[in-house]
Formats: structure tokens, sequence, C-alpha cells
């Protein structure tokens, strides 16, 4: 099963379920939603307290397909506009304040030329200033807003290895995801 079908499985069902806090200390759990939009909105009401962030690594990557296939910027320009938020002096990395980012994201994007770019970094702008007011959140352990989610990838790769690279029907993948877990606990 991939994961848009187990997305259209679990989400026309999300209202039933919410984490009962008492189980789950909500403080503690990050979410990464990619700016998909039911996924976002499924995971504000299921982890209500979550801090919720997007990985900065396919944001910066979105940006540069979009300013190369869309818009044509040429390289050395494109570079340009992906340090000013994602370099080691870009917005991203100076600034801890979300509104000051959500702001400064803003400007960036009523400065460019080109609308695809405009509305990108417009939809960019909010995501971001999540990443940095989830810097606030008690527990989390992250830097900056360059958030990414590495871990989650990796762990892709060991589910992808454990299946096979198999599709798997929902009990099966249920009983690998198991096997998997429990095999990390005796790790521990």
């Amino acid at each position: 099963m991939s994961v848009v079908e187990a997305k259209c499985i679990v989400l026309p069902h999300i209202d039933d379920f919410q984490v009962n806090p008492s189980f789950v200390s909500l403080q503690f759990v990050t979410v990464d939603h990619n700016d998909e939009k039911a996924l976002r909105e499924a995971l504000g009401r299921v982890f209500p307290g979550a801090c919720r962030m997007t990985c900065t690594r396919h944001a910066k990557q979105n940006l540069n397909a979009l300013l190369a296939d869309k818009v044509g910027l040429p390289k050395r320009e494109r570079k340009k506009t992906v340090d000013d938020i994602f370099g080691k002096d870009g917005v991203l990395v100076t600034e801890k304040d979300n509104t000051l980012i959500s702001d400064m994201l803003l400007h960036i994007a009523d400065n460019c030329d080109n609308e695809h770019m405009t509305r990108h970094i417009r939809r960019l702008a909010p995501m971001m200033a999540e990443n940095a007011k989830a810097l606030q959140c008690p527990g989390l352990q992250v830097e900056s807003a360059l958030w990414t989610n590495n871990n989650c990838e990796s762990y892709n790769h060991v589910l992808k290895q454990a299946t096979g690279w198999k599709t798997l029907k929902l009990a099966d993948l249920i009983q690998q995801l198991f096997t998997v877990v429990e095999a990390q606990y005796r790790k521990i």
C-alpha cells in the first residue's frame, strides 16, 4: 500500500480518531505534512497540540524546481533567491521569530517579477513561519527553522527494505510495521 492509498483509507475516518492526551504527550510529537492540505488539516485535528513542521529540504527542492522549470531563472539568479531563504545567511537561518520570517518571505514574494514565483513563496511563508514557531515547543531538539525529515526518510527506506519494495495489504503492512518497530525496541 502506498502512502497515498493509506491516506485515502485513513483521512475519511479521521474525525472518528483523536489521540488520547494522557496516552501521548503531544508537546513531544512533531509531524511533517509537506504542504499536503488534507494531511495538514487531518494532523491538526488528530494532534491539536503537536509541533508541526515542513521539511525544508523538500521545500528548497520544490522552489529550485519551480524557478528552473516554470520561471526559467538562470542558475545564478536561482541560487541567489534560494540562498536568500535557505542559505547560511538566509531568512530561515538568521531569524527565529515566526512573524518576522513570514513578513520577510512575503516581502521577497512581493518583489518577484514572476507570478509563479510570487505565489509559491507566498505559500511557503506560513509553512516556514510554522517551523519557527515550532522551535518554541518544549522538548523539541531542533535548532533552526531549517528542519528536515531525514529520520523519516531513512525509516521509510527501512520499511521499503522490510517489505521488499512491494505493496502490501493493510493488515500485512500493520504487521510489518509492528515487526520493524519491535526490532527497534530490542536494539534499545
